[in-house]
């Protein structure tokens, strides 16, 4: 399957992102880059990155954020502002998966936020 484009994990430039979020996404577009992988976290974080993204016309097919027991919701809405189509989450601590049940309560979780 060939790639439309290939996507800059924001992650992978956080430092930038940090001292200068609209300036980090001018250069990741000016570079040539035409979609971002964003996580919630910096989004959230970071005023006026969401419209820099926007404003600079990259796209976002897939963000990361949190999505077992955490209220979904804001999740949604900030994916559904972005254009997201996929959200990710990237990381489950230890101590919610130590038993065959916790398991099996992480794939229910999940499987209600995919439905």
């Amino acid at each position: 399957m060939a790639l439309r484009s290939l996507s800059v994990q924001l992650y992978s430039v956080r430092d930038a992102l940090q001292q200068d979020p609209a300036g980090t996404i001018a250069r990741i577009a000016d570079i040539g880059y035409r979609q971002v992988e964003a996580g919630a976290k910096f989004l959230t974080a970071a005023p006026g990155l969401l419209e820099a993204i926007h404003e600079h016309g990259l796209g976002t097919p897939t963000m990361t954020s949190p999505l077992v027991r955490v209220d979904r919701a804001p999740v949604w809405e900030l994916a559904h502002r972005l254009g997201a189509h996929t959200v990710v989450d990237t990381f489950i601590p230890e101590e919610h998966w130590t038993s065959v049940d916790d398991v099996d309560a992480i794939a229910a979780e999940l499987n209600a936020a995919a439905a």
